[in-house]
Parts: C-alpha cells; sequence; structure tokens
C-alpha cells in the first residue's frame, strides 16, 4: 500500500491499483484541532486495513512536484513495493518557510505518529531550508519514538544516508581548471544553513587552495535561497560592477535551478554561454534540461539514496546493527554549458571505427559484444550491472537480426525502452546508445544504417510516449 498525503486529498494506491479517497473535513474556518482530528480517524481506519500483515513506514519531505524529489520519493515508492511494506508520503513545505502557503503545508507533519507508523524516513536538508542543524534536530524530537533515517543531513543518533557533494564540486572544479584553463569563478551560495549547500562552497574554497588560486569575496555571493540565480547575477553585474569575460571566466551555482536561471539573466543581457563565460550546476536534476545550451553538471545518485534509506530502516526495524552514515558517489556530467562539445553529436558521428575487424557476421560481432555492451551502458548513463541484461538482448537482436531479417530487434528495442521507463530511468541517453551500437557495426554489414535509423525512431518514440504519460499522470 502506497498513499500520498498532499493537502487534505489522501491518494491511496496497492499494487496495481488506484483508488482516491477524499476525506471529509471541517470547514476552512472551523478549528485546526477538529479537522487534524477527523484526518487522523480516517487513516487509521485504513491503516486498519492495510497494516496488519506488513510494516508501515513514513517519508517527511518539503515538495512532491519539483528538483530532486521528483527522483527520491519515486525511489521509495519501488522500494516499498519490493520490500512489500507500506510508505506514505508526508509533503509539506519548508520548515519556517517565508511563505505563508508553504508554512501552512508544515500541518501535514502532524500526522506523521507512532500511530499509524513503524518507522520514518526525513528527508532533513529538504525540509531544514533556512533552519539550522539544532533546529532541525529539535523538530524531529516529536518522532523519537519511532525508528529513523535520515536523507542527507546527519543528525546525532540517526542513521544517515547522504550524497558526496563536497567530492562533486571538487571534480567539477578540477575540470574547469584543468579542462578549460579556466582560474576565475563567480560562486553562487545557496541557502546559509543547508548542508549540501555549505559542504558545496566548502569545496569550492579547497580548490582554490589546492589549485593555488586567489579568493577573491567579490566573486562569492551571499547566501541565497535556491530560487535566486537571477539574483545572484544581479548581484554581481549591478551592485559588484563585475563583467563575464572580464572579471570571472565562469560561473559555478550549487545548484542547477540556480545555474539556469543565471544562464537566463547573462543571456538576456547579450552574453553567450559559453563562449563569453561558460556555467555550471550541480545535481543534474529534470530542470537541467530547460538549459540552452545543455548544462555541465555533477549527478547526484538520488534514486540509489533513497532507495538504501529504505534498507536501513528496515535492517532498523529487524533488529540489525547499522552504520551511522552512508555516503554515495557523485560524479561530474560534462555537457556544452561549460565550452565542451556535445558528446551526443560526437558519438553520432560516422567515422569507421573498425572495431570489428577484417570479415562479417555474427561470430565476429559476438567477439566484441562485451566491449560494446559496456560502451552502450556509459551512453546511457546507467550502472553496468543493472543495464546489462537490456544492453546485451538490444545487442544480440541487432545482430541477429543482420544475419536473418525478422523484425525481431525493433521489437527486442521496444520492450527494453518500456522496461526502462518502468524502472524510473530516463530515455534521454538512448539516441547516445544507438550511436554507439553504429560505430561499433558500422563496417559489418550494407543494413546497419537501415536498421540505426529504425532504432533512432523507435527511441524517439519511446521518448514522446513517456513524455505524454508524464503529461498525463500530471
Amino acid at each position: 500500500m502506497i498513499a500520498i498525503l498532499a493537502g487534505w486529498v489522501w491518494t491511496l494506491a496497492m499494487r496495481a491499483w488506484i483508488k482516491p479517497t477524499c476525506l471529509p473535513l471541517a470547514p476552512v474556518g472551523e478549528r485546526e484541532g477538529v479537522r487534524e482530528k477527523q484526518i487522523h480517524s480516517k487513516l487509521s481506519l485504513l491503516m486498519s486495513d492495510y497494516s496488519a500483515d506488513r510494516p508501515t513506514l513514513g517519508f517527511l519531505f518539503a515538495s512532491l512536484h519539483t528538483g530532486a524529489s521528483l527522483v527520491i520519493w519515486p525511489s521509495l515508492l519501488d522500494a516499498a513495493k519490493r520490500h512489500d511494506v507500506n510508505l506514505i508520503c508526508f509533503p509539506g513545505g519548508r520548515l519556517q518557510a517565508a511563505d505563508s502557503f508553504e508554512i501552512q503545508r508544515n500541518a501535514i507533519f502532524d500526522l506523521a505518529s507512532s500511530q499509524c507508523l513503524d518507522g520514518l524516513v526525513t528527508w532533513s536538508s529538504s525540509l531544514g531550508g533556512v533552519l539550522g542543524p539544532a533546529e532541525i534536530k529539535a523538530f524531529h524530537q516529536r518522532y523519537q519514538t519511532l525508528p529513523m533515517v535520515s536523507l542527507a543531513q546527519f543528525m546525532e543518533g540517526m542513521p544517515t544516508v547522504a550524497v558526496d557533494s563536497y567530492l562533486g564540486m571538487r571534480a567539477l572544479l578540477a575540470h574547469l581548471i584543468e579542462g578549460h584553463g579556466f582560474k576565475r569563478f563567480a560562486f553562487i551560495r545557496g541557502p546559509e544553513g543547508h548542508y549540501y549547500a555549505q559542504e558545496r562552497y566548502r569545496a569550492y574554497l579547497d580548490s582554490l587552495q589546492t589549485f593555488d588560486l586567489p579568493l577573491n569575496p567579490k566573486l562569492v555571493t551571499r547566501p541565497l535561497p535556491w530560487e535566486s540565480g537571477s539574483e545572484a547575477m544581479e548581484i554581481l553585474l549591478d551592485e559588484r560592477g563585475l563583467k563575464p569575460g572580464r572579471d570571472f571566466d565562469a560561473v559555478v551555482a550549487v545548484s542547477d535551478m540556480m545555474a539556469i536561471w543565471a544562464m537566463k539573466t547573462l543571456q538576456a543581457r547579450g552574453f553567450d554561454v559559453p563562449k563569453d563565460v561558460a556555467v555550471t550546476g550541480f545535481n543534474n536534476s529534470i530542470e537541467e534540461r530547460l538549459a540552452t545550451p545543455p548544462l555541465t553538471t555533477v549527478d547526484l545518485p538520488f534514486y540509489e539514496q533513497g532507495s538504501k534509506a529504505m534498507d536501513v530502516l528496515l535492517q532498523q526495524l529487524a533488529g540489525e546493527s547499522v552504520p551511522a552514515l552512508i555516503t554515495l558517489p557523485s560524479k561530474v556530467v560534462v555537457r556544452e554549458s561549460c565550452g565542451c562539445p556535445s558528446q551526443a553529436i560526437a558519438l553520432a558521428t560516422f567515422k569507421p571505427t573498425g572495431k570489428v575487424g577484417k570479415g562479417k557476421g555474427e561470430r565476429k560481432l559476438r567477439d566484441v559484444r562485451s566491449a560494446c555492451v559496456s560502451e552502450m551502458a556509459t551512453a546511457a548513463d546507467l550502472h553496468p550491472e543493472e543495464s546489462k541484461a537490456w544492453l546485451e538482448s538490444v545487442f544480440d537482436a541487432f545482430v541477429t537480426e543482420l544475419e536473418k531479417p525478422s523484425q525481431k530487434f525493433l521489437s527486442t528495442l521496444n520492450n527494453v525502452l518500456e522496461e526502462v521507463v518502468r524502472s524510473n530511468y530516463d530515455l534521454v541517453n538512448w539516441q547516445n546508445v544507438i550511436s554507439v551500437l553504429r560505430r561499433w557495426t558500422s563496417d559489418c554489414s550494407e543494413n546497419v544504417e537501415v536498421l540505426i535509423s529504425q532504432a533512432r525512431v523507435a527511441v524517439e518514440e519511446a521518448v514522446q510516449r513517456a513524455q505524454a504519460y508524464s503529461q498525463w499522470q500530471a
């Protein structure tokens, strides 16, 4: 059973079916205590039907619809299905947020308690926003009777599953310094009390020291909210009179959304990105796709983070010992906003490689199967072990189709693309997968180009179906 409490409507989904349940609520003008009592009553009634034979876990977080939440909460949902446990999601808002409506959403956190939950995953860094560690810890005292796991922000006495923002930012800056020769960086800081924002800023300071570059305070903004990319550029360009290309080579932001709005502001003022100034983000979020040129960023394993948090919480419930801190690695994703060429276009460029050697036929292609599949996994931005079965089936069907046309290649490819979408992976890089397959097989048969063209159409159609389904769900 998966439930999402959003505002005052509860959508209950169990296995393959979805049952909307609208809670009968008191009028807005009546006391909050009456409204809360009604919801608790309905919640307890529903949970009595579904929780008897499996644990019921909760997830506290600040937003259902933006940024990393679009990856993290589906990962918890998938983990709940995998472990056959109930999951109730409580998407409230940032604690003590400036927006009055967002503060009202915080009321949903009062519904999470030991009355309906056996354990709790809290995305503490998303809740914190403008709060310091002590205030965030104080907020969680209300749940102290429950086993808990924290996402991102470490809290004493609570296991934490974090991602390595620090080394990710260090690697990004190393790419800009060593790969492009940049030496002057305008740095857009995030919220003062946000753990990850501070880690990325610390990495910036340490990178300057490592590469013996001076720290110019005029190039660093004051701490800003996540949505303040445009404001950051106004601070740098208007308040401080700095000029891109003259005073700084690159803008380094602590989030993709900050970077996107910084880039839009620069472009609106006539600056070319990356010709005049490079721009980089952080998170490799869905919003990154809004950027032109495509945004160089750091990918954080949010899906793995959510899944691991569920595993750790269930280990706690089973009485097993768990580590106090688990840190997952990050990686730089190089795109065009830093000045690098498009990797997708480079992959699609036809250059006979001779990788299959002399001769034709299935036997020789089978010899390069492992190497080709490995490169396809890299192009798809998938973990090799997770994607091995998918990519091997595509490769094998392609080779078989070259030898004996049967239309099974396209059927296999479409089935794999459907599995990729169902597993919450993105199809955006699958044209790169097809490009890799083409490079490895281009000199094997005159039928290669026909199959490759068909495969590109199949991928594009799958992308369109996925987008249409996403819009329908919204």
